[in-house]
């Protein structure tokens, strides 16, 4: 089965294989280079399946009927072979530095339950262009309650989480809460 990688990238989607595709370009783009990609098709009906089926079979295609974003990450986490899994939505991009800041992070703090990434909100590609690396910012908390004083969000698609903690927790509730909402983002 090979050796495990630092990272599982699961990506949820619905929907949405143009928007994928920029999500995936964004992985292909990143500089640290020890992950596994993992993409489950929550019963999309816009081709996304057969998109995926020609892919390399290095991302790893996955399809349930439609669930919803929940279910779909836990099932790509399910699957997961990394160390920690990173949550990308389909509508995210991730800037090319994203999961080497990351894997920084969690060996200068001794592999930590969780991280969270810095949220970039755009409307437009273009609004990206000429954003450049900043030196990392690190607040630690003891556990993840405490950092609601702070008043700080930790989304899905802004976090890495270690997978054995995941999977203890019983992941994402598996709720058909929502669909997979519009907009995009970036992580740092």
């Amino acid at each position: 089965m090979g050796q495990r990688p630092k990272f599982s990238i699961v990506i949820p989607t619905y929907n949405r294989r143009c928007l994928l595709q920029r999500a995936l370009a964004s992985v292909r783009n990143q500089t640290f280079r020890d992950y596994e990609v993992i993409v489950v098709d929550d019963g999309s009906s816009d081709g996304t399946w057969e998109y995926l089926c020609s892919l390399d079979p290095s991302v790893k295609a996955l399809r349930q009927e439609n669930r919803g974003p929940g279910p779909a990450r836990n099932l790509g986490a399910r699957h997961a072979r990394g160390t920690y899994l990173a949550f990308l939505d389909s509508d995210d991009l991730w800037f090319p530095w994203t999961l080497a800041t990351f894997s920084e992070l969690a060996s200068r703090h001794r592999a930590p339950s969780i991280l969270s990434g810095k949220l970039v909100e755009f409307w437009e590609e273009a609004a990206l262009e000429g954003i450049k690396a900043e030196p990392i910012a690190v607040d630690v908390f003891p556990d993840y309650l405490t950092s609601s004083r702070s008043r700080y969000f930790v989304g899905s698609g802004m976090m890495v989480v270690r997978r054995d903690i995941f999977l203890n927790s019983g992941g994402f509730d598996d709720g058909h809460l929502n669909s997979f909402s519009p907009g995009s983002s970036k992580i740092a």
